[in-house]
């Protein structure tokens, strides 16, 4: 179990230090950093952004949901399944660990890198540093592919609705899917003896018994 300080920690450097980062960058490519517009309140206002993205997200996340729940998937949700219950996050860390991820990552690749590198190669960049991208794995790349088009349609909240659009769908999209994964009861075992219905839904297990879908 990850020490819950190492979990605030985590939070906030992705809260304050991916924004440094989107902001050393301005600074080091922009002439007069001054002139870059990060688009807070346009075109769209606060609580305009704030409802879209959090409605977008909302369905973007249990749309990912049901995706790593079909049988044919459940190799990624069993990955990171296993790593987000052994965190142990109450209701209270997943929010907070979602709204810095929202606001951190998305200030980062939506409002600072996708205005040089355009919606598509960015999302196409963000999905693939997380890992989603991986051609040796069908099925993680199916995943990724799925993350890169929700990703790319953040990148159209940004250039239409603003800046805080994307924040609140990343947000939304952490919180389903962090909440669900973390109550999953599949997960809820012990080192020692992890539950059978763990260990059917486990894809070695699967193959051993013959009932793999591939």
């Amino acid at each position: 179990m990850l020490p819950k300080s190492k979990i605030y920690i985590m939070g906030l450097v992705t809260l304050f230090g991916f924004p440094a980062i989107g902001y050393t960058i301005i600074g080091l490519v922009e002439d007069n950093p001054w002139v870059f517009e990060i688009n807070w309140t346009h075109p769209m206002n606060l609580g305009t952004q704030i409802l879209s993205g959090l409605a977008f997200g909302t369905l973007a996340g249990f749309f990912a949901w049901w995706l790593i729940n079909q049988r044919s998937m459940l190799e990624i949700k069993m990955k990171y399944g296993k790593l987000i219950h052994n965190f142990k996050l109450n209701l209270w860390e997943i929010i907070f660990l979602s709204f810095c991820a929202g606001v951190g990552e998305e200030f980062l690749f939506r409002g600072v890198i996708q205005p040089y590198w355009g919606i598509w190669i960015t999302a196409i960049f963000f999905v693939a540093i997380h890992g989603y991208l991986d051609p040796k794995n069908k099925k993680m790349m199916t995943y990724g592919l799925v993350m890169t088009l929700i990703i790319g349609l953040l990148g159209y909240m940004k250039n239409y609705l603003g800046l805080v659009a994307p924040m609140m769908a990343h947000f939304a999209i952490d919180v389903v899917l962090l909440y669900m994964l973390s109550k999953d009861k599949v997960f809820n075992f012990t080192p020692s003896q992890p539950s059978s219905l763990m260990r059917a839904m486990d894809p070695e297990e699967l193959d051993k018994n013959g009932t793999s879908p591939e």
